[in-house]
């Protein structure tokens, strides 16, 4: 996927591999942009009882 004319939006990084919300990411800047995302989804899962309010989820 990688090509001249692309660059991570967040780091200007000409090796994109990622597509997300139809922005290029670098894999590195894209993996830190699902991890937050999987940590919001889980607290409002937690912050809804849907998952024991127990259980610790780790920081991004």
């Amino acid at each position: 996927m990688s090509s001249d004319k692309w660059a991570c939006v967040v780091c200007g990084s000409r090796n994109v591999g990622l597509i997300i919300e139809g922005k290029p990411y670098c894999g590195k800047c894209g993996s830190k942009v699902i991890r937050l995302h999987m940590y919001r989804f889980l607290n409002r899962l937690k912050q809804e009882n849907l998952i024991d309010p127990g259980v610790r989820i780790p920081e991004p």
